[in-house]
């Protein structure tokens, strides 16, 4: 009888190992699956903002735009802390440049 339950317990116990291991598998599958689907997504929005950006009203405009910015920092910080700002953004656009 004793023998019978312990049979019957580790029966169970394989049965239930091969689900947990079959639903390990699944969930590795659609993790997977989504960074797959995250990462085809960010190699395309680099394609359409390089696309983008090279286009001339983009180049025309874009030294006006950060002409603005600079503008609403010196109003919202001052002179010289708004032109701090725009030497240390200035500094690491240069560092990443230079890579």
């Amino acid at each position: 009888m004793v023998s019978e339950t312990m049979d019957e317990m580790r029966r169970r116990l394989a049965g239930v190992e091969a689900e947990r291991d079959e639903l390990r598998r699944e969930l590795d599958s659609r993790s997977n699956a989504d960074v797959e689907t995250w990462l085809a997504a960010l190699r395309a929005q680099a394609l359409v903002d390089t696309s983008f950006s090279n286009t001339l009203s983009w180049r025309i405009t874009r030294p006006l735009r950060l002409m603005r910015s600079y503008q609403i920092k010196v109003s919202q910080l001052g002179l010289v802390p708004a032109t701090r700002a725009a030497v240390a953004v200035a500094r690491r656009r240069l560092r990443r440049a230079r890579r």
